[in-house]
């Protein structure tokens, strides 16, 4: 759901005709975002279920246009929520549709004692979470080249070196890792 500093507001502050798709399944977060984003042309919200990611991938040409520009598909504490049965299926599938030259940033919950105790809150509800450790995530990046410095604590992708904590003084920002993968020729 687009809010401040969201992903078409640093885009377009670097690049004011970038072009940004959000997808989400749940109408009213949709509706929201399509009031929100009403008075801005270059960003859009579709429908899309992550288990059907040929057709994100088709709603998301007809708005590009159908080119083959580079993109970058960002995947942000989504695949924690889809089990391996589909996981890796889902992101290589999109992956495998876009052009080269495009990127993949992706985030997820790391495999931790404090991640799985909290995971099972979630097993009791509806909503299922599959956290997976560093060898789980980097399969998301199959066929990509993982760009330095790999699958890591989140805080280290961050370029801003003054937030990167001490990981061994502060083991919870562990609980999420992240990467970011290149589909080279």
């Amino acid at each position: 759901l687009p809010t401040m500093n969201n992903v078409h507001e640093v885009a377009q502050a670097t690049r004011a005709d970038a072009e940004v798709v959000y997808v989400d399944n749940d109408p009213v977060v949709l509706a929201h975002a399509r009031a929100l984003l009403a008075t801005d042309r270059h960003t859009h919200a579709v429908h899309g279920d992550v288990y059907e990611p040929l057709k994100i991938v088709e709603a998301a040409r007809e708005i590009f246009g159908g080119d083959d520009r580079p993109v970058a598909v960002l995947m942000l504490a989504v695949m924690h929520f889809v089990p391996d049965k589909h996981a890796y299926r889902i992101v290589h599938r999109i992956m495998d549709a876009m052009p080269y030259g495009s990127f993949l940033v992706l985030s997820h919950v790391a495999d931790t004692p404090e991640i799985r105790a909290a995971s099972g809150v979630y097993h009791a509800s509806a909503v299922r979470a599959v956290p997976r450790s560093v060898a789980g995530v980097r399969r998301f990046f199959r066929g990509l080249e993982l760009l330095e410095p790999g699958v890591v604590p989140l805080p280290l992708l961050l370029p801003d070196t003054d937030f990167i904590p001490d990981l061994d003084d502060r083991p919870e920002m562990a609980s999420a890792l992240a990467g970011v993968g290149w589909k080279r020729r």
